[in-house]
């Protein structure tokens, strides 16, 4: 069990990342795919990995199921994650530049990034999207000061879509940071961390 600690780095211009489809959410299909995040990691993940992709490529049975399990999230999560935080709506925060997004990123069989760093680069994301999500959120309940609408149609759809994409990826990273906390109580479906729940009709 990893300790809980470490607060959410403050990152905050979005890359262009032209119209790539999104890999499919892992846990969105099956949250069980997750594979042991841990074991992907450092020199335990690399050593693992390695005699995965040896036994794959001669037809034998993974000696780590549930490392390839893992390597197959953290790299469908991260492509989305980049994805997801070029979202463009109002509000979103200006300073999400490529370079800062990637340094969150936590690649699998790195020697260079065992569970504790992982783990508080994964905190620090989650902060990010969350962030993005409440902003998001704002614009999508649409409510001016004085009750009157702030902000066009146009733009509470951008923000409405930017939600499709990063609702999951706050969920998922929860799940993972949980994962390797040794469990623990996750955000709801919908709702910030302050607290507003939203949610998006077809």
């Amino acid at each position: 069990m990893i300790s809980q600690a470490g607060a959410a780095e403050d990152i905050p211009e979005a890359p262009d990342t032209g119209s790539a489809a999104t890999p499919e959410s892992v846990l969105s299909s099956d949250p069980s795919q997750i594979g042991d995040i841990t074991a992907s990691l450092g020199g335990q993940g690399l050593v693992v990995n390695a005699l995965n992709t040896l036994a794959d490529a001669f037809f034998l049975p993974l000696p780590g199921p549930e490392t390839d399990k893992a390597v197959v999230t953290l790299n469908s999560l991260n492509t989305r994650s980049m994805l997801g935080m070029a979202s463009e709506f109002p509000g979103r925060p200006s300073n999400l530049t490529r370079e800062r997004i990637e340094k969150l990123l936590v690649n699998p069989s790195s020697l260079a990034q065992g569970p504790e760093r992982a783990l508080s680069k994964f905190r620090s994301m989650r902060g990010v999207i969350q962030d993005s999500v409440e902003k998001a959120t704002k614009v999508v309940t649409n409510v001016g000061n004085r009750g009157g609408k702030r902000f066009t149609k146009t733009q509470v759809g951008q923000a409405s879509e930017a939600l499709l994409m990063l609702q999951p990826l706050l969920e998922e990273y929860t799940s993972i940071i949980d994962q390797m906390e040794g469990g623990g109580g996750g955000q709801s479906a919908g709702e910030t961390s302050s607290g507003v729940q939203w949610s998006i009709k077809p």
